[in-house]
């Protein structure tokens, strides 16, 4: 039998509330481990659950005399004897628990035995807000946050770096087989490597070359452009410090007291494919038909804002500008006409379709200038010896559109970082909070819920009171 199963089985059974489940294997794990320190508590947390808190009284106990700092224990005898009717016993059980300062090892088991009810009681506390009437339910921004992961970059490999590892190996085995070929033709007075030791070396970097490489066939094989090997689950993303190997903290933030509505961790690199998932989910909990949403270039994808537009989603993200090279036109600088669907070129010529290719599973329309032999701004527009080529790429329509929306109402953008910056500040500079300690897409999407919980509450403190706050979750 395996126990540490059977506990995270009996967990995840409290946890969902499937008593009768939880009741069988909590039985099947006194039987294994009677007097366990954790069986014991299992079974008075359940019977609190049960509604028999009489009878969790003696197995709380005897958790609590095996482990006097274990907090939650402490929390489920208050709870119980303040279903008793013992309410002073109660009171001084919620005091002790609240003097205790756990230790890195108990807040590590809290996160990860109470992964589900943490998400729950993050839902709940938003849907509080909401009954609180302190989401304005009109605009929201987005944004993406990288945290950093349990997993250092020595220990990330893309297959970039694979290459390089493999081709830096290779180059030391051939100094040492010269260096070794050299010893052989002369005599060298100086102190150098023996034999022996050169092939030790030649050997050592062998086998590492067969690790790089086995590492490369991984990545080949799953299709993966890279590998964590402390949290297989973290990714090198670009952040404002260089590259770290981080997640990708995506959060959704109402205008009127900057409260986070919705968040989720992902290990994306970039925030490219996240506009409408992120956008839906502020919708559902603001239970609204229209809303707005502001973000950064980096969520700048034509499909997904052509699909937000569907769903009643009105999205303004500032304009990227195409690049071009230095003196010449870019594509900003053509006008598309939707009526002929051509392009206009800065000399007042069109642009016509020419033919669609597929573009990494993306159909794109190419346009060819018709009148560019003889232009007299040419060497403005194109080195090409034929004509100048514009690409139409899906989605477009919905960019121009939000462009227009955009250029009309400049301060919206500028509501942008007044929105999204408050809550990354507060949790990365005055929280000092910059890294996640858990491993596993899992464990830290239980530890984000967490940390986002705690911002919500101390925001709500801050704007109704301790008080108001507890009435209402009276």
């Amino acid at each position: 039998m395996d126990l540490a199963a059977l506990n995270q089985q009996a967990v995840q059974a409290l946890q969902s509330g499937d008593l009768a489940k939880a009741d069988s294997l909590i039985g099947q794990l006194l039987t294994a481990r009677p007097g366990h320190p954790l069986v014991n508590y299992l079974l008075g947390a359940l019977r609190v659950q049960q509604g028999r808190s009489a009878e969790a009284l003696e197995p709380l106990e005897a958790a609590h005399r095996a482990k006097p700092d274990n907090v939650s224990v402490l929390l489920h005898m208050g709870n119980a004897l303040q279903t008793l009717k013992r309410f002073d016993e109660a009171v001084m059980k919620y005091d002790l628990a609240l003097k205790l300062k756990p230790d890195f090892k108990t807040i590590a088991d809290f996160r990860r035995d109470n992964a589900g009810a943490i998400k729950q009681a993050c839902r709940q506390f938003t849907m509080l807000c909401k009954e609180m009437g302190l989401f304005g339910g009109r605009l929201v921004g987005i944004d993406g946050s990288k945290y950093r992961a349990v997993n250092s970059k020595k220990r990330n490999f893309t297959e970039e770096k694979l290459n390089g590892l493999i081709k830096y190996v290779d180059k030391k085995v051939d100094e040492y087989l010269q260096t070794m070929d050299e010893m052989d033709s002369e005599e060298i007075d100086e102190r150098k490597p023996t034999k022996e030791e050169l092939t030790e070396k030649i050997e050592e970097l062998r086998r590492r070359k067969q690790d790089y490489e086995a590492k490369k066939k991984v990545l080949e094989e799953t299709g993966e452009t890279q590998m964590s090997l402390t949290d297989p689950d973290s990714r090198l993303m670009k952040t404002k410090d260089g590259k770290n190997v981080c997640y990708n903290l995506q959060m959704a933030v109402d205008s009127k007291h900057k409260l986070i509505i919705a968040h989720e961790v992902i290990n994306e690199c970039n925030d490219q494919q996240q506009l409408l998932n992120m956008a839906r989910r502020a919708k559902e909990v603001l239970g609204v038909e229209q809303i707005e949403v502001v973000a950064d270039k980096g969520y700048w994808n034509g499909e997904q804002v052509g699909e937000c537009d569907k769903e009643g989603i009105t999205v303004y993200i500032p304009e990227k500008r195409t690049s071009s090279k230095e003196g010449t036109f870019s594509k900003d600088d053509f006008v598309y006409r939707a009526n002929k669907d051509v392009y206009e070129c800065p000399a007042k010529q069109e642009l016509q379709y020419w033919y669609t290719h597929n573009r990494n599973g993306r159909d794109v329309r190419v346009y060819k200038g018709v009148a560019c032999e003889g232009c007299e701004i040419r060497s403005k527009c194109t080195t090409s010896s034929t004509s100048r080529l514009v690409r139409r790429w899906p989605g477009e329509d919905a960019l121009e559109k939000m462009g227009q929306r955009v250029r009309g109402d400049p301060d919206k953008m500028k509501l942008r970082g007044q929105l999204v910056e408050h809550p990354s500040g507060t949790l990365k500079r005055w929280w000092g909070y910059e890294q996640f300690l858990t491993k596993g897409l899992k464990k830290v999407a239980a530890e984000s819920d967490l940390m986002i919980l705690a911002y919500n509450i101390r925001r709500v403190i801050n704007i109704e009171g301790t008080k108001k706050m507890i009435d209402a979750l009276a």
